[in-house]
């Protein structure tokens, strides 16, 4: 059995696909945030403008592009393509893993079939499958593993003009419907939701797609993938009303948008038939493609220097220090400068220290690293009124394979590797670092 079980996960393994994720569901810009006032997301991109982290203070999802397979619990082994995992965020940082969902791709580069799998602080389960359109539009999802649902999406000229759900009452879920709403009592378990663009419709310039807030199509934490560019394209226009019908009637739901001037969206105010004086309002942000800090991240022996370009608009930086399990670090927040701002001296964080500008750059130091751990780091830039303007998340690589260590005296100038840039030791302060030769590492000491 146990030979039968390896040698399945090895046929597996050679099968996993290498996707290169070349699928652009988003214009011109990327969305920054977005969310209600008291529930602002923040969504981090990596360098290749992969959507790596969504952080909504409380909760946390995190996208790991690695391939593998699933071997834990019923129904595996499960290949995957892009691993979700969403955390609980607590006191002072501390992070819990509430579950994993995993995606595997189809062809056309979008999720052909999502798995969660809860944890003990979260049993749900679920396996949801995924069929797409030759434009890329989600027709239909199936979720008959578990909770027993489906839901059909038509679309119309680019934009979808209805929902048809098919669930069982027995499940007692309801997709789709706000708590307020009462169980449709349709005797064929059929529920309809129909959508209107308005005589203008406006433009989907921006791409959203909250696929539960703006459409009611109830995939859970599993419609955020969509801002990761697995799980189809957007409308072509932005929805501005909505109507559940029901064998008891209809319930209708309005929404507004206010844009820019380059026509994006920057706000959407819902409001509920018969709770006018109760309207649900979200915020967005967004920063343009070409926006980024390009920074760099020297570990030395005792500390770590991160540095970034001034971005246009900042009036402020926060900077965040995760470790490899995602638990905080530390975080701490700068002003346009680069100078810590410090209210409380207890809060600043281990081992930090700010440069402030140096010539076009601006570099922190953080202390207390361990050399041989990973680490990931964000910086989000912030605008007036603290409104994001930038945000970006990186990896901070161990530093492993020391092989011996060098002193070089004072006046003697030679070239290395330092952290892939090439310098003279000339040219390094007093100190210690941890220097390449392309080969092998090993520490040097500046005097």
């Amino acid at each position: 059995m146990k030979k039968n079980l390896f040698l399945m996960l090895a046929a597996l393994m050679l099968l996993l696909p290498v996707r290169a994720f070349a699928i652009d569901v988003f214009g011109e810009r990327l969305l920054l945030a977005g969310g209600e006032s008291c529930g602002l997301g923040v969504l981090q991109y990596d360098a290749r403008e992969r959507l790596v982290m969504i952080d909504f203070n409380e909760e946390r999802y995190l996208f790991d592009y690695t391939p593998g397979v699933w071997t834990e619990g019923p129904g595996t082994p499960f290949a995957y393509d892009v691993r979700m995992t969403v955390c609980s965020v607590g006191h002072e940082g501390s992070v819990s893993e509430s579950a994993t969902i995993l995606y595997r791709l189809g062809d056309n580069g979008f999720a052909q079939v999502a798995r969660r799998v809860g944890s003990w602080a979260d049993p749900y389960q679920s396996e949801v499958s995924f069929t797409y359109d030759s434009d890329g539009h989600m027709t239909a999802f199936d979720n008959r593993i578990y909770s027993n649902y489906s839901g059909k999406l038509t679309w119309q000229d680019g934009d979808i003009v209805s929902i048809t759900y098919t669930y069982d009452d027995n499940t007692g879920y309801d997709p789709g419907l706000p708590s307020r709403m009462p169980r449709s009592t349709a005797e064929d378990g059929t529920e309809v939701i129909t959508f209107s663009y308005g005589q203008d419709p406006v433009e989907n310039k921006g791409r959203l797609m909250f696929y539960d807030e703006m459409f009611a199509c109830e995939l859970g934490e599993m419609g955020y993938a969509y801002f990761a560019g697995i799980l189809g394209q957007a409308t072509r226009h932005l929805p501005v009303y909505i109507t559940w019908h029901d064998s008891d009637g209809d319930f209708c739901m309005k929404k507004s948008w206010t844009l820019d001037a380059e026509g994006y969206p920057t706000r959407y105010v819902e409001v509920e038939e018969g709770y006018e004086d109760e309207p649900h309002i979200w915020d967005f942000f967004w920063m343009d493609r070409t926006f980024s800090p390009a920074p760099t991240a020297t570990r030395t022996a005792g500390s770590t220097v991160i540095s970034w370009r001034p971005v246009a608009g900042a009036e402020q930086y926060e900077l965040t220090v995760f470790e490899a399990d995602g638990n905080l670090f530390g975080q701490w927040l700068t002003d346009s400068e680069g100078n810590l701002i410090e209210e409380e001296p207890d809060e600043v964080g281990p081992g930090f220290s700010a440069s402030g500008r140096a010539a076009t750059r601006i570099a922190v130091t953080v202390g207390q690293l361990d050399e041989s751990m990973s680490y990931t780091y964000s910086i989000v830039a912030k605008g007036a009124s603290a409104r994001p303007v930038g945000a970006w998340h990186f990896v901070l690589s161990p530093i492993s394979g020391i092989t011996g260590t060098v002193e070089v005296p004072r006046g003697v100038v030679r070239t290395y590797t330092l952290q892939g840039v090439e310098v003279k030791s000339g040219s390094l302060v007093p100190g210690v670092y941890i220097v390449t030769d392309g080969t092998t590492s090993r520490k040097i000491t500046v005097r």
